[in-house]
């Protein structure tokens, strides 16, 4: 469970950095700094189905722990992108 936990803040983390070097590498647009919450939340939405579709063994709690790692992924770069938007203001 603890290594779960470890893996879940090490992809925050990445995520939030990816965020701000995407801000800082094209200000210009604004827009760019969405694309890795729209992947996260593609393939979360992705992970989801195929887990509750999995017939095989292990594979949908696979599947659902996928999904939630990529669920705050989501969550955290969405923010992030969020708060680099308002700040700006």
């Amino acid at each position: 469970m603890k290594n779960f936990v470890f893996i879940i803040l090490g992809v925050i983390i990445i995520s939030i950095a990816l965020a701000l070097l995407l801000n800082k590498l094209f200000k210009g647009n604004k827009y760019i700094k969405y694309i890795l919450p729209v992947l996260f939340f593609i393939f979360s939405v992705y992970s989801f189905y195929v887990s509750r579709t999995a017939k095989e063994g292990f594979l949908d709690i696979a599947y659902m722990l996928l999904f939630i790692i990529c669920f705050a992924g989501f969550l955290s770069s969405f923010i992030t992108s969020l708060i680099l938007d308002y700040r700006k203001k």
